[in-house]
Protein backbone atom coordinates (compact mmCIF):
# COMPACT_ATOMS: atom_id res chain seq x y z
CA UNK A 1 0.00 0.00 0.00
CA UNK A 2 1.41 3.29 -1.07
CA UNK A 3 0.96 6.49 0.86
CA UNK A 4 0.62 9.64 -1.12
CA UNK A 5 2.68 12.64 -0.12
CA UNK A 6 -0.45 14.72 0.38
CA UNK A 7 -1.82 12.11 2.82
CA UNK A 8 1.33 12.28 4.92
CA UNK A 9 1.21 16.08 5.03
CA UNK A 10 -2.38 15.96 6.15
CA UNK A 11 -1.69 13.37 8.79
CA UNK A 12 1.37 15.20 10.14
CA UNK A 13 -0.27 18.63 10.31
CA UNK A 14 -1.09 19.76 13.86
CA UNK A 15 -4.70 20.13 14.73
CA UNK A 16 -5.72 23.73 15.28
CA UNK A 17 -8.39 24.28 17.86
CA UNK A 18 -11.45 25.93 16.37
CA UNK A 19 -12.00 29.55 17.37
CA UNK A 20 -15.72 28.94 17.53
CA UNK A 21 -16.65 26.78 20.50
CA UNK A 22 -20.06 26.39 22.05
CA UNK A 23 -21.40 28.99 19.64
CA UNK A 24 -18.93 31.65 20.81
CA UNK A 25 -16.51 33.21 18.34
CA UNK A 26 -13.54 33.63 20.69
CA UNK A 27 -11.49 35.45 18.05
CA UNK A 28 -14.21 38.09 17.83
CA UNK A 29 -14.43 38.24 21.64
CA UNK A 30 -10.66 38.78 21.87
CA UNK A 31 -10.92 41.54 19.27
CA UNK A 32 -13.68 43.21 21.27
CA UNK A 33 -11.57 43.01 24.46
CA UNK A 34 -8.69 44.60 22.58
CA UNK A 35 -10.96 47.40 21.36
CA UNK A 36 -12.36 47.90 24.88
CA UNK A 37 -8.91 48.13 26.43
CA UNK A 38 -7.73 50.43 23.66
CA UNK A 39 -10.75 52.68 24.26
CA UNK A 40 -9.91 52.67 27.98
CA UNK A 41 -6.28 53.53 27.25
CA UNK A 42 -7.30 56.32 24.86
CA UNK A 43 -9.63 57.66 27.55
CA UNK A 44 -6.82 57.58 30.11
CA UNK A 45 -4.58 59.55 27.73
CA UNK A 46 -7.34 62.08 27.03
CA UNK A 47 -8.03 62.54 30.75
CA UNK A 48 -4.30 62.91 31.42
CA UNK A 49 -4.09 65.57 28.73
CA UNK A 50 -7.09 67.40 30.21
CA UNK A 51 -5.50 67.32 33.67
CA UNK A 52 -2.18 68.57 32.29
CA UNK A 53 -3.98 71.38 30.45
CA UNK A 54 -5.67 72.31 33.73
CA UNK A 55 -2.32 72.31 35.51
CA UNK A 56 -0.85 74.55 32.80
CA UNK A 57 -3.73 77.00 33.22
CA UNK A 58 -3.19 77.06 36.99
CA UNK A 59 0.55 77.62 36.53
CA UNK A 60 -0.11 80.51 34.15
CA UNK A 61 -2.51 82.02 36.68
CA UNK A 62 0.13 81.63 39.39
CA UNK A 63 2.75 83.27 37.16
CA UNK A 64 0.41 86.18 36.41
CA UNK A 65 -0.33 86.60 40.13
CA UNK A 66 3.39 86.50 40.92
CA UNK A 67 4.19 89.15 38.30
CA UNK A 68 1.33 91.33 39.57
CA UNK A 69 2.54 90.94 43.17
CA UNK A 70 6.14 91.76 42.25
CA UNK A 71 5.01 94.87 40.39
CA UNK A 72 2.81 95.95 43.28
CA UNK A 73 5.68 95.37 45.74
CA UNK A 74 8.03 97.52 43.66
CA UNK A 75 5.43 100.28 43.48
CA UNK A 76 4.85 100.04 47.24
CA UNK A 77 8.57 100.23 47.99
CA UNK A 78 8.85 103.40 45.92
CA UNK A 79 5.73 104.84 47.58
CA UNK A 80 7.19 104.22 51.06
CA UNK A 81 10.08 106.50 50.11
CA UNK A 82 7.64 109.26 49.22
CA UNK A 83 5.80 109.11 52.59
CA UNK A 84 6.53 112.09 54.84
CA UNK A 85 4.71 111.05 58.01
CA UNK A 86 3.06 108.14 59.84
CA UNK A 87 -0.36 109.03 58.43
CA UNK A 88 1.06 108.61 54.90
CA UNK A 89 2.43 105.16 55.82
CA UNK A 90 -0.90 104.10 57.34
CA UNK A 91 -2.77 105.25 54.23
CA UNK A 92 -0.32 103.38 52.01
CA UNK A 93 -0.64 100.25 54.19
CA UNK A 94 -4.44 100.41 54.02
CA UNK A 95 -4.39 100.85 50.24
CA UNK A 96 -1.96 97.97 49.82
CA UNK A 97 -3.89 95.68 52.17
CA UNK A 98 -7.08 96.29 50.19
CA UNK A 99 -5.31 95.71 46.88
CA UNK A 100 -3.66 92.52 48.13
CA UNK A 101 -6.97 91.21 49.50
CA UNK A 102 -8.70 91.93 46.18
CA UNK A 103 -5.90 90.13 44.34
CA UNK A 104 -6.13 87.14 46.67
CA UNK A 105 -9.90 86.95 46.18
CA UNK A 106 -9.52 87.27 42.40
CA UNK A 107 -6.85 84.56 42.42
CA UNK A 108 -9.04 82.26 44.51
CA UNK A 109 -12.00 82.83 42.21
CA UNK A 110 -9.89 82.25 39.10
CA UNK A 111 -8.42 79.09 40.61
CA UNK A 112 -11.92 77.78 41.41
CA UNK A 113 -13.08 78.57 37.86
CA UNK A 114 -10.07 76.77 36.40
CA UNK A 115 -10.77 73.74 38.59
CA UNK A 116 -14.42 73.74 37.48
CA UNK A 117 -13.36 74.03 33.84
CA UNK A 118 -10.93 71.11 34.16
CA UNK A 119 -13.53 69.01 36.00
CA UNK A 120 -16.12 69.76 33.31
CA UNK A 121 -13.65 68.69 30.59
CA UNK A 122 -12.93 65.43 32.41
CA UNK A 123 -16.63 64.70 32.96
CA UNK A 124 -17.32 65.36 29.28
CA UNK A 125 -14.49 63.00 28.29
CA UNK A 126 -15.74 60.24 30.57
CA UNK A 127 -19.32 60.69 29.42
CA UNK A 128 -18.55 60.59 25.71
CA UNK A 129 -16.00 57.79 25.93
CA UNK A 130 -17.93 55.61 28.36
CA UNK A 131 -20.54 54.78 25.75
CA UNK A 132 -17.84 53.66 23.32
CA UNK A 133 -16.15 51.54 25.98
CA UNK A 134 -19.47 50.09 27.09
CA UNK A 135 -20.32 49.08 23.51
CA UNK A 136 -17.01 47.25 23.18
CA UNK A 137 -17.44 45.56 26.55
CA UNK A 138 -20.90 44.29 25.59
CA UNK A 139 -19.26 42.67 22.56
CA UNK A 140 -16.40 41.34 24.68
CA UNK A 141 -18.67 39.37 27.00
CA UNK A 142 -19.96 36.40 25.02
CA UNK A 143 -23.70 35.91 25.16
CA UNK A 144 -23.29 32.22 25.99
CA UNK A 145 -21.17 32.86 29.08
CA UNK A 146 -23.04 33.58 32.29
CA UNK A 147 -22.04 36.84 34.00
CA UNK A 148 -21.38 34.92 37.22
CA UNK A 149 -18.63 32.96 35.45
CA UNK A 150 -16.91 36.22 34.49
CA UNK A 151 -17.13 37.71 37.99
CA UNK A 152 -14.94 35.17 39.78
CA UNK A 153 -11.72 35.93 37.82
CA UNK A 154 -12.27 39.66 38.32
CA UNK A 155 -12.88 39.22 42.05
CA UNK A 156 -9.68 37.20 42.30
CA UNK A 157 -7.74 39.85 40.39
CA UNK A 158 -9.03 42.65 42.63
CA UNK A 159 -8.23 40.65 45.75
CA UNK A 160 -4.71 40.01 44.48
CA UNK A 161 -4.26 43.74 43.75
CA UNK A 162 -5.53 44.65 47.23
CA UNK A 163 -3.19 42.15 48.90
CA UNK A 164 -0.28 43.45 46.81
CA UNK A 165 -1.01 47.03 47.86
CA UNK A 166 -1.21 46.03 51.53
CA UNK A 167 2.14 44.25 51.25
CA UNK A 168 3.66 47.33 49.61
CA UNK A 169 2.33 49.62 52.37
CA UNK A 170 3.72 47.28 55.07
CA UNK A 171 7.07 47.30 53.30
CA UNK A 172 7.10 51.11 53.14
CA UNK A 173 6.15 51.33 56.82
CA UNK A 174 8.95 48.91 57.67
CA UNK A 175 11.49 50.95 55.69
CA UNK A 176 10.29 54.17 57.33
CA UNK A 177 10.65 52.58 60.77
CA UNK A 178 14.13 51.31 59.96
CA UNK A 179 15.18 54.74 58.67
CA UNK A 180 13.88 56.36 61.88
CA UNK A 181 15.81 53.91 64.03
CA UNK A 182 18.98 54.50 61.98
CA UNK A 183 18.62 58.26 62.48
CA UNK A 184 18.21 57.79 66.25
CA UNK A 185 21.36 55.64 66.40
CA UNK A 186 23.29 58.20 64.35
CA UNK A 187 22.22 61.02 66.67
Amino acid sequence: MTTHTSDRKTAAAPTIAPTVAQGIDWADVAGQWFKAYRAGFDTLLAVSNAVLAGVERVQMTQLEADVETQTRNRTAALAVGDCRDVQGLLTLQSTLATAYMESAMRYGTTFAQLAQQTNAEIVKLFTTRYEEWNRFMRGALPAGVAPEAMQQPFAMAFEAARASQEAMMKSIASLTSMAGQAQKRAA
